[in-house]
């Protein structure tokens, strides 16, 4: 990887003009603009864009021990200081999986503050459902609702057995990512179980 970066200041108040990294074929990975400090009242004002990263590098920092592979698109702006940052972005998630589910895409806006996520507007695209999510994540805990529409029962993974037919489903995602618990209604004209 290559780094460069463009930037005057002090250790209160860095400014910088422009910052990217690239990768081994010369494409920019991520690029950054904006102030930080380091000392003082440490502030941040910060605007970070990240275009084909490698969703395992992020999630690590994030969501640890997470089974999640993919790409990732994202920009974010970091605001308030260095010990007690607020993020508010919007990220693109595509050609990935999570536990080993494929994922078409993944897109949706985002807050992180005080060690909470919230999820806004998030459109999940993959083989088998369209889903719409938003809720939140503090503390590992999930505070999620969802609805999937369409729904095709003949391709979810994982069943212990087979089912055909189209649906939909509304409801809420509880838990946590190790325990994680669904409420919820579904909804089919035909559901056939071999």
């Amino acid at each position: 990887h290559d780094m460069r970066i463009s930037a005057a200041g002090s250790m209160d108040g860095v400014k910088i003009e422009k910052m990217t990294m690239q990768n081994e074929t010369n494409e920019i990975i991520h690029s950054a603009q904006g102030t930080i400090g380091f000392t003082g009242e440490k502030q941040i004002d910060l605007t970070i864009n990240t275009k084909n990263a490698r969703m395992e590098n992020i999630a690590e920092a994030f969501f640890p021990d997470q089974p999640i592979t993919g790409n990732i698109d994202n920009q974010v702006h970091l605001t308030g200081t260095v010990d007690n940052i607020r993020a508010d972005g919007h990220v693109l998630f595509h050609e990935g999986s999570y536990r080993g589910v494929l994922l078409t895409s993944a897109e949706g806006s985002y807050t992180y503050a005080s060690g909470k996520i919230i999820l806004r507007n998030f459109v999940v695209k993959s083989p088998f459902a369209d889903m719409n999510i938003d809720g939140s994540i503090i503390d590992n805990r999930l505070d999620i609702n969802v609805s999937i529409d369409p729904m095709d029962f003949a391709k979810i993974p994982s069943l212990p057995y087979q089912l055909k037919g189209i649906g939909s489903f509304k409801g809420h995602v509880g838990g946590t990512f190790d325990n994680i618990a669904i409420e919820g209604n579904i909804q089919a004209l035909q559901i056939i179980f071999n």
